[in-house]
């Protein structure tokens, strides 16, 4: 049995090789202090160069020292400096490689049959490092055999590597097997000359790797590579949607988040936060990311049980508009049932205050138009239910305090919130609930997107998109919205409030819902921990804005999904509402008749009665259905787009 090396059964930290001279690049500076600024800079490009120019001197295959003769006579080296660069490279490639998972048990099963095993790679570098190499991850055994380019002055892609392998083992080509990446020198050459071969191609990146890639700067090295090692992590067997789920966690939720908690840690820099406050339950993920990524930090972080549901009734004194809103949102619908979940009432006792008021409903009855404009106008004026609201709010409020101040959020440690948005209202009701009690802190929060600008003062950033983004980027952010949500699912209940314990307060927690598990929550939150892990540690990302590469990442997720992450993410049991009153499928296949309805409803919050996701949806659905829903989406994409022009040209 034969393999190569490179790509099959090792792997790199970096997407391509080329991110090695990048990483040496950051490097030689602060090994090599004789070196000038600029070649350290371009140091990248100029081994490129070397490399290439070496290869056109007419020799079957080239070694590294002879790469670095050429580097030295080209840019003017002592050979001795050159020698040391060259080092260096062995030093980070040797740290850089992984073996992947399913090729080493591939290795080891050819051993536990009796077959020799060999190893053939084309490459520049010494047999003893590569051969060093596989010995360090387990791969190389007794008895075992490496054939390498450099020093055979053959190649695969020639076949005389092939040829001097089958002559030093004493074999014909019929008793030879070759595994290898490269569809030319692995597979078509071996083939020609009567070798079974296999093409294998697990080290390949997958689409959302190269959107990670970008242009292949050091940062897009590093994420990609990471993401392609969380991807080949050695898993036990699994269905198909929890293997979809990993694998967005690899790719997807995983580098976005990482990205988004990146961008936290340079803001915190310049404000001086030193303490920060994940809440739930969307907060939980990004918490643990930020164990593995901050681990070395002086940060301290912190998991705080919180949710609008927690925090908005506390906070309320007065009914105002800014009460009126989240009390009486049709999110998608609103009824008495929905609404007592929202005040923590028992719905018997809202419904009799209601029907004193004159608004006489049964407890399930959707509320109409109509009915929310009485319910509106009964909150705001002395009454029952006013009265209830208030009194069930000021019970709330001093349990709430209590458990802010155990958390340490009267401390005098500089702290912010870290939360997806898409409002900032829980930060106003916490800022409420602190200046209730005296304190002056200012909240400060982080999230992952705003979909309102906040009030001049009010400290709150955000990372992907915002009312001042440009309107395409705040248009698509918004459709975001409950992907990320869904990417960021707690594995616990909703905090409905909290409880005095005598010595503590505690939160007091939704029922867990049971078919998270099955839904395969764990399956996604270890694809997204497993990149995190796998990132290298030595602050590649300062400096480096990640933003427009996870917009590209959630844009091709939302329009553009395959069957397995639409079956997916679709199956998942989504509320958008607070109390989470009504829990529907995330992105079911619709029928015609309910894409129909879909499109008459577009921009109207009951749509999401039928789907959140619309393109999982139509990927979900019968072809013609499909078909259907393509088209109206191209539709409006183009209306919109007349619509900029329009607006662009009177301007």
């Amino acid at each position: 049995m034969s393999f190569d090396v490179f790509d099959t059964v090792l792997t790199r930290v970096t997407a391509q090789p080329k991110g090695i001279f990048q990483i040496m690049s950051r490097c030689l500076a602060d090994r090599l202090e004789a070196l000038s600024g600029p070649f350290v800079e371009n140091f990248c490009a100029y081994r490129i160069a070397a490399e290439r120019t070496a290869r056109n001197n007419g020799v079957a295959e080239v070694t590294l020292r002879e790469i670095y003769q050429v580097l030295a006579q080209s840019h003017g080296l002592d050979p001795h400096l050159a020698d040391r660069i060259a080092h260096l490279e062995i030093e980070l490639e040797t740290a850089s490689v992984f073996a992947v998972p399913a090729l080493k048990r591939c290795v080891e099963r050819c051993r536990e049959l009796g077959k020799k095993v060999i190893f053939v790679s084309d490459m520049y570098l010494p047999g003893s490092v590569v051969q060093g190499m596989l010995q360090k991850l387990g791969l190389f055994d007794s008895g075992d055999t490496l054939y390498i380019s450099s020093e055979q002055q053959q190649t695969k892609g020639g076949g005389g590597l092939f040829r001097v392998v089958l002559e030093h083992e004493g074999c014909r080509p019929e008793e030879l097997w070759h595994i290898g990446d490269n569809r030319h020198s692995d597979f078509t050459v071996p083939k020609a000359l009567g070798i079974s071969a296999v093409h294998v191609t697990g080290a390949f990146l997958t689409k959302n790797e190269e959107i990670l890639l970008g242009e292949g700067d050091l940062a897009g090295q590093y994420l990609a590579g990471a993401a392609r090692l969380a991807r080949l992590k050695e898993r036990g067997p699994s269905r198909a949607d929890h293997e979809a789920l990993y694998q967005l966690g690899a790719a997807l939720a995983g580098p976005v988040f990482v990205s988004y908690l990146f961008w936290i840690a340079a803001r915190i820099r310049e404000t001086g936060v030193r303490r920060l406050y994940f809440v739930s339950r969307d907060g939980q993920i990004l918490h643990e990311l930020a164990q593995v990524l901050f681990r070395n930090e002086d940060l301290e972080l912190r998991y705080l049980y919180g949710s609008r549901q927690a925090w908005h009734l506390p906070a309320l004194t007065e009914i105002t508009e800014q009460e009126l809103y989240w009390i009486t949102i049709a999110d998608p619908h609103l009824s008495i049932r929905v609404l007592a979940g929202r005040l923590l009432l028992d719905p018997l006792v809202v419904q009799e205050a209601l029907r004193a008021d004159g608004l006489d409903r049964d407890v399930d009855i959707v509320f109409d138009d109509r009915d929310i404009r009485l319910l509106r106008e009964i909150l705001v004026k002395p009454g029952e239910l006013a009265t209830r609201v208030k009194a069930r709010a000021a019970d709330l409020r001093h349990d709430a305090v209590g458990y802010l101040r155990q958390e340490g959020l009267f401390d005098e440690v500089p702290w912010a919130l870290v939360d997806l948005g898409w409002f900032g209202n829980m930060q106003d009701s916490l800022q409420k609930m602190l200046n209730e009690t005296g304190c002056r802190t200012e909240v400060r929060g982080f999230y992952f997107g705003l979909l309102k600008q906040p009030q001049p003062g009010k400290l709150k950033h955000p990372f992907l998109f915002s009312p001042t983004s440009d309107s395409d980027r705040f248009a698509l952010g918004s459709c975001f919205v409950q992907i990320a949500e869904l990417f960021a699912s707690g594995d616990h209940g909703s905090t409905l409030c909290y409880r005095n314990e005598g010595s503590s307060y505690a939160p007091v927690l939704k029922d867990r819902s049971e078919w998270i598990d099955d839904w395969g929550l764990c399956h996604l939150r270890a694809g997204a921990l497993s990149f995190a892990e796998a990132l290298s540690p030595d602050g590649w990302h300062r400096g480096s804005d990640l933003r427009e590469r996870m917009f590209s990442l959630m844009k091709r997720l939302f329009f553009t999904p395959t069957p397995d992450e639409a079956l997916a993410l679709g199956q998942y049991r989504f509320s958008s509402d607070q109390g989470e009153t009504v829990l529907r499928p995330f992105a079911p296949p619709l029928s015609l008749g309910e894409s129909v309805s879909y499109i008459r409803r577009f921009g109207g919050l009951d749509r999401f009665g039928l789907t959140f996701w619309l393109h999982g949806s139509r990927v979900r659905s019968a072809w013609h259905v499909n078909l259907f829903l393509t088209m109206c989406s191209q539709c409006l994409i183009r209306y919109n787009d007349l619509r900029r022009w329009l607006s662009a040209s009177r301007g």
